[in-house]
């Protein structure tokens, strides 16, 4: 089963805030990366995955558009 960016974060037990302290990354960077509008890079997105310590793999990630649609972790 594949999680989304904010059920990983969630599930690891953490806020925005903290992962915000603990990366660098801005909330509304996170914001936008869980609810679809941006995707993350793939060394960021790496860098969430360790803090959360899941692998890339587990992470399906949705751009949203008039039809979402999976995007593969191997671009």
């Amino acid at each position: 089963m594949k999680l989304t960016l904010k059920a990983a974060r969630i599930n690891a037990g953490f806020t925005q805030e903290q992962v915000k302290e603990k990366t660098g990354i801005a909330r509304s960077t996170l914001t936008n990366w869980e609810s679809g509008r941006n995707l993350p890079r793939s060394d960021k997105l790496k860098q969430i995955c360790e803090l959360y310590g899941i692998s890339t793999e587990e992470i399906t990630l949705k751009k949203e558009r008039a039809g979402c649609f999976d995007i593969p972790l191997s671009w």
